[in-house]
């Protein structure tokens, strides 16, 4: 009968473990559920508005950099109009003088 009712209590402790084990487990589960469910909605609503309103600025300043990455075009552009109406002028005063 004592080897019996000690069993008993193995197969009880053993049994109340498991279900311990498995109500904790089900509990994590369910918090990180809740806890990404919060964190999306959290993001959704606080997050992603903020960093919309800094993104707006930084694609401007972006934009504006990329424009700006090569000043040196302009001033090429600017040397060649003024090579090429010199090399006109020279042309012409070359052409009237040996009319």
């Amino acid at each position: 009968m004592e080897e019996i009712a000690e069993n008993a209590k193995v197969q009880a402790v053993k049994h109340m473990a498991r279900r311990a084990d498995e109500m904790a487990r089900g509990t994590v589960d369910a918090q990180t559920r809740a806890m990404e469910e919060a964190a999306r909605t959290v993001f959704r609503t606080e997050v992603g508005p903020a960093l919309q309103r800094v993104a707006l600025p930084l694609r401007d300043v972006a934009d504006l950099a990329r424009k700006g990455a090569r000043p040196w075009e302009w001033w090429l552009l600017h040397a060649a109009t003024a090579v090429l109406a010199s090399a006109i002028s020279w042309a012409m005063a070359a052409w009237l003088w040996l009319r």
